[in-house]
C-alpha cells in the first residue's frame, strides 16, 4: 500500500517548467530590472546638486541593489558574461547611491554623475535592456 501511495503521488505531481520557459522569465525579470536601473540613472545624471535629497533614488537603489546581485550571478552561471559585466558595473553605482549620506553634497552628486558618464552606464543599460526584451519576446 505504501509503494502505491508513493506510486501515485509521483504521478500527480507537476512537471517542471521547459528550460525555455525559464529562460524566457529570466530575460523578462533581466529587461524589467534594467528598465526600473534606467530610470534611477536618468534621475541620478539630471539631478541638481543642493535641490535634490535623493530619498526616492535611495530607496529604489537599496530595492535594486538584491536583485541586481541575483541577477548578476544568474548570468554569470549561465556563461552569460557580457550581461554579468554590465551588472557589475550597474551594481557599484546602486551600492554607491544606497549607502550614500542623507544629505548630498555638490561634489559627491558630480563625482556620482562623472562615474555614470564616464564608464557610459546610462547608454550601456538602454542598449542592454533593448536587447534582452527583444530576445525574451523570441522565445
Amino acid at each position: 500500500a505504501f509503494l502505491a501511495g508513493m506510486l501515485a503521488q509521483r504521478q500527480r505531481q507537476i512537471p517542471g517548467i521547459s528550460a525555455e520557459a525559464r529562460e524566457r522569465v529570466l530575460l523578462m525579470a533581466m529587461s524589467d530590472h534594467l528598465e526600473r536601473s534606467q530610470i534611477l540613472l536618468v534621475e541620478l545624471a539630471h539631478a541638481v546638486p543642493g535641490e535634490n535629497e535623493l530619498t526616492a533614488e535611495r530607496a529604489l537603489a537599496r530595492s535594486l541593489v538584491t536583485e541586481n546581485r541575483l541577477l548578476r550571478e544568474t548570468a554569470r552561471g549561465a556563461g552569460d558574461a557580457s550581461r554579468a559585466a554590465l551588472l557589475d558595473d550597474l551594481e557599484r553605482v546602486l551600492v554607491a547611491v544606497a549607502n550614500g549620506p542623507a544629505n548630498e553634497s555638490a561634489a559627491d552628486l558630480d563625482a556620482l554623475q562623472a562615474r555614470i558618464q564616464s564608464n557610459d552606464l546610462l547608454f550601456k543599460v538602454r542598449v542592454m535592456s533593448a536587447n534582452t526584451l527583444q530576445e525574451g519576446r523570441k522565445l
